[in-house]
Order: C-alpha cells, then structure tokens, then sequence
C-alpha cells in the first residue's frame, strides 16, 4: 500500500489531487491519504481538509498527524520526542527519496521495482532486454538468407534500398550504408 502523506494546506492538497488522478491512471487502487501537521485547535484546517477528502471518497488513515508544539520546542532544547510508527515510516520515506534524488547512482543494483501490482523496470534492465533483442535481430540477418531464394532476396533487397533512400534522403542512405558494411 503507498502511503500519501499532505499537510491541510491548498497547494498540498492540490498537489495530492494531481497525484491521486496519475495513480487512478494508472489504475493503481492501492493508497491511503495521510493528514500531516494537522494545526491545534481552534483552527479547523485538518477537519476542513479531511471533511473534501471524505466528500471525495478518497482512502484516508483513520488519525492523522498533528503538529505538536512539543516538536519545534524539542528541536531548540534537544528534548526526546515520542515518534510513533506513522512518523517513522514517513522519516524512512523521505530518507529514501532524498537519497535517490543525491546519489541516483546508489539503487544502480536495483532492476524491478514493483509497488502495489505497479511494476518498474529501470533503465538497466530495458538496455538488457534491448542486447537480447540486437543478437536475436543478427541471427535472423544471418540465417535469412538462407531461408530465401536467391530472386526472393533480390526484390526484398531491392525493396529495402528504396525505401531507405525516401526515409533517409540520398546523403544519409550512403552514409548509414558505409556504416552498415563496416560492422558486417
């Protein structure tokens, strides 16, 4: 389940909506909105943002995160501060994006990356994918031949000039043509 954290401001909110409509694209079901820095009362601005959600039918998180001033005290005077699991999750989270945005290179191992039946195959495994296609399209180019009749080939050959030459234009068919030859 992917975890939607925002906090009960327009920009965020609308921020979310953008999310939640690419994820629906991807007919991606599984996600639950979290409600995060949630103001003290009296101001209602995490009832305001969880009543629209609600009236949107979003999945929300039952409780949402409040923002306590017990954190922005703790930080000037280096008190411990109850964290629970929901807060953890979110730091680990935000660690691990922020470690991919720094150093991409780090998830370089990393070929799948499967989320909520969501699959994600990086770039490595594509150019993979591509090698195995490149030495299945030489074999053919081999064995072809083979399979074709001399006067078969002939036309096909014919064909495939012409039609290189109305794609490319004359300069770029006789350069692409050298290049050809040379890795043959």
């Amino acid at each position: 389940m992917l975890v939607l954290p925002t906090t009960p401001d327009a920009l965020s909110l609308d921020a979310l909506m953008q999310t939640v409509d690419a994820l629906k694209s991807l007919g991606s079901e599984k996600y639950r909105i979290l409600i995060t820095r949630i103001p003290p009362k009296p101001r209602r601005d995490g009832a305001e943002a969880r009543e629209m959600l609600s009236d949107a039918r979003l999945p929300l998180f039952t409780e949402g995160i409040r923002e306590g001033v017990a954190f922005q005290k703790a930080a000037l005077g280096s008190v411990p501060v109850n964290i629970d699991a929901t807060v953890i999750a979110l730091i680990i989270l935000s660690a691990i994006s922020i470690l991919f945005l720094i150093r991409p290179d780090s998830f370089s191992r990393l070929k799948l990356l499967e989320m909520a039946g969501f699959k994600l195959e990086l770039l490595e495994k594509v150019r993979e994918k591509q090698e195995m296609q490149q030495v299945c399209l030489d074999d053919i180019r081999w064995i072809l031949p083979l399979l074709l009749p001399e006067t078969e080939r002939t036309i096909y050959s014919i064909l495939n000039e012409e039609k290189l030459k109305n794609i490319l234009g004359e300069e770029r068919y006789g350069l692409n043509c050298a290049a050809f030859a040379q890795s043959a």
